[in-house]
């Protein structure tokens, strides 16, 4: 039976051939001359693999699994890539069926915002300006940190074409996700770390994935950097650690993860991570001026906190938009809909208030109970706090929701194996945890027979991050662990 390594090396040519070839395209090189060099490079890198790769044992069932899972992240990656490279080819997107998927795309928004930075004289996080359209896509609002505008500023210097940067984008953030995920499953080790790894393809495959680096959503990148910014903190590399996690924060909710560390004692993590996050903001301000930070702070900062940036949700006709929202506050949006609530701003400032606490307090019980020798559950809770933690926004769209609950099953289920009774359980879970619901389209559902699928995978991917903290085991009592310093 091939190992795990070998069938890393075969994953090169569905997933790692159609990234580079997107990577290539991006850098001027025609359709099919990328597509053609990143297939004879991954053919390399697969005969490198199979010459080096030591024999490891694996387990028959699971490498079936792997095997099933790997044809279909290759075939739909493949497409996703043809997409990306040419936007014309809108039968290969990942909802090829679904209209609003085709012509959205969140990148447009940091294209623009860094645009408009760059040109100065207008407050970048102003909703008008992101009125209109982008070729066929239309144009999303920019909500986050002005120094996060680092990246799509690196892309200007070598191009100011959207099209080219948002096939970059998918690239970059492509190869940074999957590399993440190989990462977390070598460091966990062993055979836990193993059946991670055949796992991989399992979570490439799910719509969630494929469709957040379709759209150039940035949670994928940041739960990436966040995975990765753990995995150097386990292994005592602070720096690397810090300046991973620290760009991470500028999407918020990866503090969690800080206050997880505060929790551990691990200062110099905390230090090193705060002072990278110090320089990308004076990195930012060198290089677009102090007006994008200073209209955050005084401009959209208050807008994100009054809920008024996301008041347009409240309005008549986005029934179907408000079923597939997966942040917490949309739970009294979706009640809404059912039975008219009469002050819905306070009701949700009371739910967002009691799930931070939820939220804060899975962390406490996360840290007490963290075994370092239990890499798996280590991962696990970082992954678990993550998504749970990303919530918090008001809106968060089954899209990009169910990132991290795709690969929390995974590493969970990488645990249940040697379990039989409870395999079956674990894989049938991927499938509401990978479903997305389209717009329009054959597959497409309305009214309140969406509202009630959506919220059952709502309610079903919180359930598995909030059980997953809850069994954490400890080699020592919660209560010596709480009298005994770390």
């Amino acid at each position: 039976m091939a190992s795990p390594r070998l069938a890393a090396a075969g994953l090169s040519l569905g997933i790692g051939a159609p990234i580079l070839a997107a990577a290539l395209s991006a850098s001027g090189l025609a359709s099919w001359s990328s597509q053609a060099a990143a297939i004879a490079a991954a053919l390399i890198v697969f005969a490198l693999f199979l010459k080096r790769s030591a024999p490891q044992p694996a387990e028959t069932p699971l490498a079936a699994v792997a095997l099933i899972a790997s044809l279909i992240a290759a075939a739909r990656m493949w497409g996703l890539a043809r997409f990306m490279i040419d936007p014309a080819r809108s039968g290969f997107s990942v909802l090829w069926f679904d209209p609003f998927y085709i012509r959205h795309n969140c990148f447009s928004a940091w294209y623009e915002a860094a645009r408009l930075a760059i040109a100065g004289g207008v407050n970048i996080y102003r909703s008008d300006l992101y009125a209109g359209w982008n070729g066929t896509f239309k144009l999303d609002d920019f909500m986050y940190p002005s120094p996060a505008l680092i990246l799509p500023r690196l892309g200007f210097v070598f191009s100011s074409s959207f099209l080219v940067l948002r096939a970059a984008w998918f690239a970059v953030e492509a190869a940074l996700l999957v590399a993440a995920l190989y990462a977390v499953a070598r460091w966990i080790g062993g055979d836990e770390g193993r059946r991670a790894t055949w796992l991989v393809p399992a979570v490439i495959a799910a719509t969630p994935i494929l469709l957040t680096l379709q759209i150039g959503n940035f949670q994928a990148a940041v739960l990436a950097l966040s995975m990765l910014a753990m995995v150097a903190f386990a292994r005592n590399r602070s720096i690397a650690g810090g300046a991973l996690l620290g760009f991470a924060l500028f999407k918020i909710f990866p503090g969690v993860l800080v206050f997880y560390l505060l929790l551990k004692r691990r200062w110099r993590d905390v230090i090193w991570t705060s002072f990278f996050a110090a320089l990308y903001v004076g990195i930012s301000v060198a290089w677009l001026g102090t007006a994008p930070l200073i209209d955050f702070v005084k401009y959209q900062l208050p807008r994100i906190a009054s809920g008024e940036a996301w008041a347009w949700l409240q309005l008549d006709g986005l029934q179907n938009v408000v079923a597939i929202n997966h942040g917490i506050t949309g739970l009294v949006l979706k009640a809404n809909l059912v039975h008219a609530i009469a002050n819905i701003p306070l009701a949700m400032k009371v739910v967002s208030l009691l799930f931070s606490i939820l939220v804060a307090a899975a962390a406490i019980f996360a840290a007490m109970r963290a075994d370092d020798d239990d890499r798996l559950g280590s991962a696990i809770a970082w992954i678990a706090l993550l998504g749970l933690a990303a919530l918090r926004s008001p809106f968060v769209p089954d899209a990009y929701a169910l990132l991290a609950p795709v690969w929390l099953w995974s590493l969970v289920t990488a645990r249940l194996w040697p379990q039989p009774q409870k395999r079956a359980f674990a894989l049938a879970l991927w499938l509401p945890l990978s479903l997305v619901l389209p717009f329009e389209g054959p597959l497409a559902v309305t009214g309140n027979a969406r509202l009630a699928i959506a919220t059952l995978i709502q309610v079903l991917a919180i359930s598995l991050s909030v059980s997953q903290l809850l069994l954490q085991r400890s080699e020592k009592p919660t209560l010596e662990l709480i009298e005994e310093p770390a």
